[in-house]
């Protein structure tokens, strides 16, 4: 950190490849890297955007229960603006079943970049909030023309979950079926 913060010049050759490949494994960490990548790029130090330098988020499932101060609200106010600046993303692996991540998976089928390869995604038993202000046949017409690069989806949704979001998981696969190896 101290090297970063020496000047500019250290700080536009090291930042890039410190959050290019992100792996987080445990709460405490998750935590305070997700609030890490979710400030706005005028309160880093030299205005640096780091979600835009991110590669590949994996976020795996810790091995301990969550603690009572990592709250579902706390990683869904991190997570999902933090994911939005995510320009340059390539890999996006998520098995940690957050409950916004039916609003993540959202997210990147409609505002990914054109770079996004894989995705690894345990979706929980909620809709996605934006499709709450969709009517329902715009959901049955929707397609994604943001994942036309992609070529690994991986998605575990719950059998019990609800019909539109079923249908909204069915057109996304079915929007990167040409594209998927």
């Amino acid at each position: 950190l101290s090297l970063l913060l020496k000047n500019s010049r250290m700080n536009s050759l090291l930042t890039p490849l410190l959050y290019a490949s992100i792996d987080l494994t445990s709460w405490d960490i998750i935590l305070r890297c997700l609030e890490t990548l979710a400030m706005e790029p005028d309160a880093c130090a030299f205005g640096r955007d780091r979600a835009a330098f991110v590669k590949a988020l994996i976020i795996r499932q810790p091995k301990t229960r969550r603690p009572w101060y990592c709250l579902e609200e706390t990683v869904t106010a991190t997570l999902v603006p933090s994911i939005r600046r995510m320009v340059n993303l390539r890999h996006f692996s998520c098995r940690a079943g957050f409950d916004c991540s039916s609003d993540l998976l959202y997210i990147i089928a409609t505002r990914s970049s054109q770079s996004l390869r894989s995705i690894d995604l345990r979706i929980s038993n909620g809709m996605p909030s934006q499709l709450h202000m969709m009517c329902e046949p715009s959901i049955f017409k929707f397609r994604s023309s943001s994942l036309r690069n992609l070529h690994t989806l991986k998605l575990s949704v719950p059998d019990w979950s609800f019909p539109l979001q079923n249908v909204f998981v069915r057109n996304l696969i079915h929007s990167c079926s040409e594209s998927l190896k």
